[in-house]
């Protein structure tokens, strides 16, 4: 069930879409798991992210492909190499789907997990708000990763 605010303000955001010379981008509702996602563990470590949770984006200001990790500080930009990215897009066709600046590849590769959405931006930063807001001590403790199982399990429900 969408949120209340999402229905009332489809009209107002198609407008604003719609307008000439917009700026605007819709950012899309729902996820899409990639269950035949390819990525070696070996090429997982190339893309230079110090955990096993992230999201990957095209930054249109930037002109450039984004990585970035959620923290208990915020959402942090890890270094990417563009050839990672590109034989990714390679193995994962799917990935050249995703649309400017307002989806992104979600990896959760934590705890031995190994799912990959295509994921609108909120949903990514919904994530990085689940960890500032649950995460306790060095290790982040165990309702955090508690939170991140649900989140999860959220994201995996929204494919219909």
């Amino acid at each position: 069930m969408l949120p209340a605010w999402r229905s009332t303000a489809d009209p107002c955001a198609l407008l604003f879409q719609n307008a000439v010379g917009a700026k605007f981008k819709l950012i899309p509702r729902d996820a899409r798991a990639l269950p035949d996602f390819h990525m070696t563990d070996a090429e997982w470590e190339t893309l230079a992210r110090p955990i096993d949770l992230a999201f990957f984006f095209y930054h249109s200001p930037q002109e450039k492909m984004t990585a970035m990790y959620p923290s208990p500080a915020g959402s942090t930009e890890s270094l990417l190499t563009l050839n990672s990215w590109e034989t990714l897009v390679k193995q994962n066709p799917a990935l050249a789907t995703m649309e400017t600046d307002v989806e992104g590849l979600l990896v959760n590769r934590s705890q031995g997990a190994r799912e990959y959405f295509i994921a609108p931006m909120d949903a990514c930063y919904e994530l990085v708000g689940t960890i500032r807001m649950h995460w306790r001590g060095l290790s982040g403790g165990d309702a955090v990763w508690q939170e991140i199982e649900k989140f999860f399990s959220g994201l995996r429900g929204s494919e219909a």
